[in-house]
């Protein structure tokens, strides 16, 4: 499926496409704990058994395209917190306690009226642009495709199973580094560091990341669907 579709979209320009993709960011193990142990039975063992705990973690939805970036924070959770931390399109952040049954899921609704509406279907119309987004169910919601049909926006067909095929991955890759260097203990830090890094990216890297999309196609083609 990736050889055909890399075959089918061999005219497709990286220049004309906004990626999209979401990302969790942990806290640093400095702020999880771990768990070390050594079966009785197994005395003889060099290294013992490793595990780590759970960690406070936020997850976010990015965008990128050629002179366009868009980020938006939507959910984080974690041991130091007895529930879910939402976000509006604001940033704002609203709490849900665990006992008033907080949890949370990327819905469609969600996803439309906190990631797509407003500068990212703006973006697109303003600009002629396609829109990529992987096959998680959110994005692939018959409401999700007739909401973007209903704002005239093209939508790229998408293989499953190709991260490595959408730039995005390697710009979360960049900031996961820049992330670390911060070691955030808290969501809040984690939060304001992810944003911080996110803007601070250079709009020349972003472009080189995009325009790598027909590259690495280049290269599925050759490899015949392969990585």
């Amino acid at each position: 499926r990736r050889f055909n579709w890399c075959k089918k979209n061999r005219g497709l320009k990286a220049d004309d496409v906004v990626f999209s993709d979401e990302k969790f960011f942990m806290a640093t193990s400095s702020g999880g704990h771990r768990r070390q142990w050594i079966p009785k039975a197994r005395k003889d063992l060099l290294h013992p058994i490793e595990k780590s705990g759970y960690t406070d973690k936020v997850m976010v939805w990015g965008a990128i395209g050629i002179g366009f970036r868009h980020l938006v924070i939507v959910k984080a959770a974690g041991p130091s917190h007895a529930g879910v931390f939402q976000f509006t399109s604001s940033g704002k952040k609203v709490f849900v306690k665990r006992s008033e049954g907080g949890s949370f899921n990327l819905t469609s609704d969600w996803y439309r009226r906190h990631c797509l509406s407003g500068v990212l279907v703006n973006h697109l119309k303003r600009n002629n642009k396609i829109f990529m987004q992987d096959g998680a169910g959110a994005h692939r919601a018959k409401a999700t495709l007739d909401y973007l049909k209903n704002k005239q926006v093209r939508v790229l067909d998408w293989p499953a199973k190709s991260p490595d095929l959408n730039p995005i991955e390697r710009c979360w890759a960049i900031l996961a580094r820049r992330v670390n260097y911060s070691c955030c203990r808290t969501i809040d830090e984690i939060v304001d560091a992810v944003t911080k890094e996110f803007m601070a990216l250079p709009q020349a890297t972003i472009d080189a990341l995009v325009r790598g999309h027909d590259t690495r196609r280049k290269a599925v083609l050759k490899l015949r669907g392969g990585w």
